[in-house]
């Protein structure tokens, strides 16, 4: 069976209904998409401003609003469909980071309410099930890195954190990283 095929056999799955459908096309396409939006956030810089996971959700939200509408179908070639939805929504951001006059070049926090990122409905549950992870990260950490992560949450960029703990801010976001890959291989959360 054909790449094609397949993919449209995921299709003719995901519009009946079968949301695993969604997940075989995020194990199929994720990668993909999650590199070439690393690429565009680097080319245009604001790698530091966005995550490039933000891209990757967003677009796998808009698949499932147009589901959700009755207009899903299988663009003729899909992965020129999400080469040009990442682009799109790079450049989006980028537009909404340059409106706000922000210098991209400085480390400074920015409140993640504040980017519009599809899919962000906060539901009563999706409020309860993020407190809940984020109390179970805190569980797995040691003091030192929940004495940052609760600075992070306060939106505190790395030279704030850094200068509030005396520590260098590469220091600091290295350890977080390490500390986050340990937390999330504890809990059985896979990075993609």
């Amino acid at each position: 069976m054909s790449e094609k095929e397949i993919l449209a056999k995921l299709f003719r799955r995901l519009e009946g209904g079968d949301e695993s459908a969604m997940v075989e096309i995020w194990n199929r396409f994720g990668p993909a998409i999650r590199r070439r939006a690393r690429t565009r956030l680097v080319l245009y810089g604001i790698r530091s401003s966005l995550e490039s996971m933000d891209i990757c959700q967003s677009i796998m939200a808009d698949i499932l609003r147009r589901k959700e509408r009755g207009n899903l179908a299988l663009p003729e070639d899909f992965e020129r469909y999400i080469v040009k939805a990442v682009e799109n929504k790079v450049v989006d951001a980028l537009r909404r980071l340059t409106a706000q006059k922000r210098d991209r070049q400085r480390d400074v926090a920015f409140p993640v309410e504040d980017l519009a990122i599809a899919g962000n409905e906060s539901t009563a549950s999706a409020r309860a099930m993020r407190a809940d992870l984020i109390e179970r990260v805190k569980q797995e950490m040691t003091d030192d890195e929940r004495e940052v992560y609760e600075l992070m949450l306060q939106d505190l960029g790395w030279t704030d954190i850094a200068l509030r703990l005396g520590k260098t801010p590469d220091g600091i976001r290295v350890r977080m990283a390490r500390a986050f890959r340990r937390v999330r291989a504890r809990i059985g959360i896979e990075e993609s």
